[in-house]
C-alpha cells in the first residue's frame, strides 16, 4: 500500500466518510459518527478504566489523522469538512453515560449547542491551531456536556 492510497483513507476518515460535505457537517458527524462510536466504546467493555484508555486512545489517533491531513486544509483554522472533531468530541461527552434514548438526545443537544455557539471558552482553545486546535473546542464541549449531564441527568 503505498503513502498517498493511505492519505486519501485518512482523508476520507476525517471527513467523516463524505458527511463533513453534508449540509450541517458537524451535527452530521455527531449523527453518523460520533453516536456509533460512542455505542461502541462504551457498549465494547464495561470497565470504566479500559474505555477511558480508549477514548484517549482514540483522541491521539484523531490527534495524528488531523495532523496528516493539515497540508489539504492550510489556511483554514477549523474546515467545516473536518467532522472527526464532533464524533470525539461527543464521545468525550457520552464516555460512560448510560446508552438510552434520552442521555443521547440530551447530551447531542448540549454538544451541539456548545460546539455552535462556542461559550464558556470554547472559542478561545480553537484557536490553538493545528490538529488540536481542531479538537480542543469539540473535546470542551463534550465536557461540558458531560458536566451537565453528571450534574443534572443522571
Amino acid at each position: 500500500m503505498n503513502n498517498n492510497f493511505l492519505l486519501r483513507i485518512i482523508y476520507w476518515i476525517v471527513v467523516g466518510g463524505g458527511s463533513g460535505f453534508l449540509y450541517a457537517p458537524g451535527t452530521m458527524g455527531t449523527l453518523l459518527i460520533g453516536v456509533p462510536l460512542v455505542w461502541f466504546v462504551n457498549a465494547a467493555h464495561g470497565n470504566a478504566y479500559v474505555n477511558w484508555l480508549i477514548v484517549g486512545l482514540t483522541t491521539g489517533l484523531v490527534e495524528r489523522m488531523l495532523a496528516v491531513t493539515e497540508p489539504f486544509f492550510q489556511g483554514i483554522d477549523d474546515p467545516p469538512c473536518i467532522n472527526i472533531d464532533e464524533a470525539l468530541g461527543f464521545l468525550w461527552a457520552m464516555h460512560g453515560l448510560p446508552l438510552s434514548v434520552r442521555s443521547f438526545v440530551i447530551s447531542f443537544l448540549l454538544f451541539r449547542l456548545f460546539d455552535i455557539t462556542k461559550i464558556g471558552g470554547i472559542d478561545a482553545v480553537q484557536r490553538i491551531g493545528g490538529a488540536w486546535g481542531i479538537l480542543a473546542d469539540d473535546i470542551l464541549a463534550g465536557l461540558y456536556t458531560r458536566f451537565i449531564m453528571i450534574m443534572f441527568f443522571i
